[in-house]
């Protein structure tokens, strides 16, 4: 019993249960939804794939899922703004939004 649930739990499986049914309807005629059955069957059959690649590589490279730690961004102590301009006035990074007559955004 638990080999079955485990069978049809699979995205294997639902992928050619939905591959199959978009089949049988694409013979019918309802060319729409054998477009969305044949969609879904391989939305699972690249989800199926996704999962079997990502147990290959983390096994082959032996990584510990419960001990990663993802890499944190490089933070600069002291400086508040990432860019080089600024819409304050005061700013030697100053930067009018719009210049000269009319509203042409001006580029960086």
């Amino acid at each position: 019993m638990e080999t079955l649930k485990t069978i049809i739990n699979s995205s294997w499986f639902r992928a050619a249960l939905a591959g199959g049914a978009g089949a049988a309807l694409l013979v019918t005629g309802n060319v729409l939804y054998a477009g969305i059955a044949i969609g879904v069957g391989v939305r699972e059959l690249l989800l199926a794939f996704k999962s079997w690649w990502n147990k290959r590589y983390i096994m082959a490279r032996g990584i510990n899922l419960q001990s990663y730690n993802k890499k944190s961004k490089k933070r600069r102590p002291g400086v508040h703004s990432k860019r080089k301009h600024s819409k304050s006035k005061s700013s030697k990074l100053y930067v009018k939004k719009y210049r000269g007559q009319g509203k042409w955004v001006t580029t960086f």
